[in-house]
């Protein structure tokens, strides 16, 4: 048998870890540009700000996004060995390559016949985003701005390798990666608007592979498949955890703006928006934006420190402290609402004011949250905003001042996932 190689700079222990990822939610990975987005009626178009795309126009995610997104789920047990670590000070000797190389991807999005401003020829859709109000916690006027975004279901192939001068290192290097993996299983954050639940991506578990390639000294590259033993996640042991249970029986919409401009459709002059035909969606910036206007009540009833809240859902340049890390709606069932105009002036019904608006009714979503601080102040306040929300109802979407989008929660806390 052919002896293998050591210790000669060409590192020729690897081992190939190839995979798939899922996306959750709408994903949003720019490419610094943007580009008129469409209008029906006249006036000036919006600008959109566009996704990174490949050669052939498909989207594309750079593996520095991807690598970053497994470092990122290291947390403080970073292995430099693993990721590498830069250059201090303009010395060179203290700069490390790591030993995980990651491929950018090109992607397969996902379905979005029913999304705003759908685009099924490249895959993507449009979501309508406002900047908030600091003081309020409530959307900025005038503020309005677009996105490009990836629908949930789009598939990301996931190809990894490591590589190494020893069958020892490259053991250790693959004894680390492993966690990673399984923490992926249970889903991370990827993009722009992670703490709004934005870029939910899951490893598939099923597929996952990962084959040994040994260099021999006759310059052959010898194969071998890797068994991969049930993957364990082992969760941080700090973070604090709220999976809210959200139930609106009657009706709910937070409205899709291309139907407003475009005119009534099949019907309704309004629509609530939704990614399939069959359940609304509730962006996670309307969620977060939802708390943090009762985030701000509360703390003004309280005379809380108004800081909290920004420390909380974060500001311009503060990253929030307070994340929602998935999103899912379950239930739901369309209901077509038909409303009269009311005279702003007088307040009486105007003649022939008549308009549809398509909601859904019996929505039911999931959400988690998770807090990654461990100063008591906003932990205190956390609390008290879910026992608030718990005695109280929460109002999102379209309509809440006329009974639109009032949900009941029910709290489950944990630790560590």
């Amino acid at each position: 048998m052919s002896a293998e190689k050591e210790n000669f700079g060409l590192h020729p222990f690897r081992l190939e870890v190839k995979g798939q990822l899922v996306t959750e939610s709408p994903l949003h990975l720019g490419d610094g540009g943007e580009r008129p987005l469409k209008k029906e009626q006249g006036g000036e178009s919006p600008r959109l700000t566009t996704i990174l795309r490949g050669a052939g126009g498909l989207p594309f995610i750079p593996g520095s996004s991807l690598k970053g997104m497994l470092r990122g789920l290291a947390g403080d047990c970073d292995d430099i060995a693993l990721f590498g670590s830069a250059k201090s000070g303009g010395d060179s000797t203290k700069g490390r390559m790591g030993q995980l190389f990651v491929w950018g991807s090109i992607c397969t999005p996902g379905p979005v016949c029913d999304a705003p401003y759908a685009d099924p020829a490249r895959g993507s859709f449009a979501a309508a985003r406002t900047a908030l109000d600091p003081a309020t916690g409530t959307a900025d006027e005038h503020k309005l701005f677009f996105q490009e975004m990836l629908p949930p279901g789009t598939l990301i192939p996931l190809e990894l390798l490591l590589v190494a001068d020893s069958q020892d290192e490259l053991n250790t290097a693959w004894s680390a990666l492993q966690p990673l993996l399984a923490r992926l299983i249970q889903g991370a954050q990827l993009g722009k608007g992670k703490t709004d639940g934005q870029g939910r991506v899951r490893l598939m578990e099923d597929g996952l592979s990962a084959t040994r390639l040994s260099l021999k000294v006759d310059g052959q590259l010898h194969r071998t498949l890797e068994k991969i033993h049930p993957l364990v996640c082992e969760q941080p042991t700090l973070d604090r955890i709220w999976t809210l249970s959200l139930t609106c029986e009657g009706p709910f919409a937070i409205l899709d703006s291309t139907v407003k401009a475009a005119g009534a459709v099949e019907g309704a002059q309004l629509k609530a928006q939704s990614l399939s035909s069959d359940l609304p969606h509730i962006p996670g910036t309307s969620l977060m934006g939802a708390l943090r206007a009762q985030a701000n009540w509360l703390s003004a009833v309280s005379s809380s420190d108004t800081g909290t809240v920004d420390t909380l859902f974060g500001t311009t340049g503060q990253r929030a402290r307070l994340a929602l890390e998935s999103l899912k709606v379950t239930t739901g069932r369309d209901w077509d609402i038909t409303s009269v105009k009311l005279d702003r002036f007088s307040g009486g019904p105007i003649d022939g004011g008549l308009f549809t608006t398509r909601t859904y009714v019996g929505v039911r979503a999931t959400a988690r949250l998770r807090l990654n601080d461990n100063e008591p102040a906003p932990l205190v306040f956390v609390e008290k905003l879910i026992d608030h929300l718990k005695d109280d109802v929460l109002l999102l979407g379209h309509g809440t001042n006329k009974g639109f989008g009032w949900f009941t929660v029910t709290v489950e806390e944990g630790k560590n996932g």
